[in-house]
């Protein structure tokens, strides 16, 4: 079980050591809540990106992977 934590968070968005995205100070003092979005450039880097948020001395981070979109195709054959 996680806790709730409220307060002012700190969040990193970081693909291989290059921080794309730093959120400041983003804070839901009720719920620990924060939600927000980011738009992806068209080639982005590809792989294992990480998400690192910080409060109240504790710091979080999980990683969730970025790869190219692929359009599957079928044929049918009658």
């Amino acid at each position: 079980m996680v806790a709730s934590v409220g307060g002012n968070f700190n969040i990193q968005i970081d693909p291989k050591n290059n921080k794309v995205k730093q959120i400041l100070g983003a804070r839901d003092p009720e719920y620990g809540v924060v939600s927000g979005s980011m738009i992806m450039d068209d080639k982005p880097t590809l792989g294992q990106w990480k998400i690192k948020v910080s409060t109240e001395g504790y710091t979080y981070q999980k990683f969730f992977k970025v790869a190219e979109y692929v359009i599957k195709r079928y044929q049918a054959f009658v």
